[in-house]
């Protein structure tokens, strides 16, 4: 039998550093520079993460869970 789950290699560890570095960076510049404050951003990133993972959810397209 094959196995289906994707082997980790150097470009996953790669995009997980920069995705990583990305975010960090991001936080950083809102909560210290423009003196935003923790609480207000983790309120700013539960807002726009829910808001991103709603509208994923609502607008795919049917079947494609059933792809293979």
């Amino acid at each position: 039998m094959l196995n289906r789950v994707a082997e980790i290699t150097i470009y996953f560890w790669i995009t997980k550093i920069l995705a990583t570095t990305v975010g960090e960076t991001a936080i950083d510049f809102l909560s210290v520079t423009l003196n935003l404050g923790l609480g207000v951003i983790s309120y700013i990133m539960f807002w726009y993460c829910r808001n991103q993972y709603t509208f994923s959810f609502y607008n795919r397209k049917p079947g494609y869970l059933l792809k293979s």
